[in-house]
């Protein structure tokens, strides 16, 4: 067992260096077109998603459970050398329901960071910047009519590409696109036999901790995690990063097969406020 973990290890660790190399490449050849265009800026934000949410574990039982999603954010997003960093700690929850209107609790929270070297910068058109993303996140639910004394999660730590393309709308508002998915990394799911009589449910480094142990390698085929949102902004010009007030829209899916199939579907709106940072 040890000797898998130190396998599986080693081969996460070779992609990773294998992205960072592959990043440095894309630096190079995007920083004089960066440089030209004078892309600058740094903020941090806050911000309140509303949203939807489905969560299913056939570990448990084959049926969905849906209902409304809380979620609070702080982001850091600015330019660093010739790409654009973007940073994001995220946690929320809310009740979900079955079919026949049983009740449930699903919790969710993570954190993730992108550093996307800027391959294209236009003022008339779109602008593009693409690179590695990285990603701690977990997806934590409770139901309570069909097993009242376990709670059952999708962890995963992953990496995998990441891409960014914005472009000016108006006068001082501006379209930010932004996509990541995962490609390989770590995996932490309940096991299908429950052998404790309770988890520590009362217990909150339980939903942090708890939820992340016994994380077994995978890779797109074991599961998928994939973000992708929209952000209308205000800015000061047309080549920096955004700040002031945003509204954006945000979709993710997250999807495992081990031991049993298990998902969460979650779209939001966002409202968030920006500040420039030196």
């Amino acid at each position: 067992m040890q000797l898998a973990i130190v396998v599986a290890n080693s081969h996460f660790f070779r992609a990773l260096f294998a992205s960072v190399l592959s990043t440095v490449s894309v630096v190079v050849a995007a920083d004089a077109n960066a440089e030209a265009h004078s892309v600058r800026g740094r903020s941090l934000s806050v911000g309140i998603m509303l949203g939807v949410r489905s969560v299913r574990d056939d570990t448990l039982v084959p049926i969905a459970s849906t209902g409304p999603a809380l979620t609070l954010s702080a982001r850091f997003l600015g330019t660093a050398g010739a790409g654009v960093v973007d940073a994001e700690l995220r946690l929320g929850g809310g009740p979900v329901f079955d079919r026949e209107t049983r009740p449930g609790i699903a919790l969710a929270h993570g954190m993730r960071l992108t550093y996307l070297p800027i391959v294209f910068v236009s003022q008339e058109s779109w602008s593009f910047a693409v690179g590695p993303a990285v990603a701690w996140e977990t997806d934590v639910f409770w139901l309570a009519k069909w097993d009242d004394a376990h709670a059952y999660w999708l962890g995963r730590r992953w990496l995998g590409p990441g891409v960014r393309a914005w472009r000016l709308l108006a006068p001082g508002t501006r379209l930010d696109i932004a996509a990541e998915m995962s490609l390989l990394g770590f995996e932490s799911r309940p096991p299908p036999y429950r052998h404790n009589k309770q988890d520590a449910l009362t217990h909150l480094d339980f939903y942090f901790a708890g939820t992340n142990r016994d994380a077994a390698f995978g890779w797109l085929a074991d599961f998928q995690a994939v973000r992708l949102a929209f952000d209308v902004h205000r800015f000061d010009r047309a080549a920096t990063i955004p700040n002031g007030w945003g509204l954006g829209l945000e979709a993710r899916v997250a999807h495992s097969r081990r031991p049993e199939h298990a998902f969460v579907i979650e779209t939001s709106i966002r409202v968030e406020r920006a500040w420039d940072v030196p």
